[in-house]
C-alpha cells in the first residue's frame, strides 16, 4: 500500500486550480532553504503548460485536493439542491462576503444554490430593466465556471452541455447559460 493517498496518473480538483493530473510523484529541492521535499506534481487538464507542485507533507496543500466527483455523486448533489435555496441578501457587502465564501469554501450544493439565487435575482432585475452588479456576475460566472469544468470531466460531456444535463435531471425551465 502507498503511503500517498492519490497516485500518478489520477485526476484530481486542486483548490480553484480546477481538474489537474497527478503525473508525478517524486523528490525536489524547489528551495534551497527548504531542501528536498516529496511533490505531487499536478498538471492542469485546461492549462497543459502550468505545473503545481504539492509537497505530500503539507496538510493545508493537500486538504486542497480531494478526487473528482463521480456520477452518482453529482446526481446526488443535484437532488439535494433541488431540495434546498439561498435567499437573496440585500445588503451588498455581506452578499458579496456569503457568495465568495460559498466560491471558495462551499460545497457543490451550496454553489448551485447560489448560482439559481443568483439567476432569478437577474431575472428579476431584467423585468424592470436593470441588471446584476458586476460583482454578483463575476461570482455567478466563477460558480459556473467550476461546475461546468467538474461536471463535464466526471460525465464525458461538453461543458456547452452541462446546463442542459443539469437542467434534465432537476427538471428546470432554463435560467441562463449554465
Amino acid at each position: 500500500m502507498s503511503k500517498y493517498k492519490y497516485k500518478a496518473g489520477e485526476y484530481v480538483v486542486y483548490g480553484s486550480s480546477g481538474i489537474c493530473k497527478i503525473v508525478d510523484i517524486k523528490d525536489l529541492t524547489l528551495s534551497p532553504i527548504i531542501g528536498e521535499r516529496n511533490y505531487y506534481v499536478l498538471e492542469q487538464i485546461n492549462a497543459k503548460t502550468s505545473t503545481i507542485y504539492v509537497a505530500t507533507d503539507n496538510e493545508t496543500l493537500c486538504a486542497k485536493m480531494r478526487y473528482v466527483l463521480d456520477k452518482k455523486e453529482i446526481l446526488d448533489i443535484l437532488h439535494r439542491a433541488k431540495e434546498g435555496s439561498i435567499s437573496w441578501i440585500d445588503d451588498r457587502k455581506v452578499r458579496a462576503q456569503e457568495f465568495y465564501n460559498i466560491l471558495h469554501n462551499g460545497t457543490h450544493e451550496d454553489m448551485l444554490l447560489m448560482i439559481g439565487c443568483i439567476y432569478l435575482k437577474g431575472r428579476e432585475l431584467a423585468e424592470i430593466g436593470k441588471r446584476l452588479s458586476d460583482s454578483d456576475s463575476g461570482i455567478l460566472r466563477s460558480a459556473e465556471k467550476i461546475i461546468r469544468e467538474e461536471f463535464a470531466f466526471a460525465l464525458g460531456i461538453n461543458g456547452e452541455d452541462v446546463g442542459k444535463f443539469i437542467r434534465s435531471e432537476l427538471k428546470i425551465e432554463p435560467l441562463g447559460d449554465l
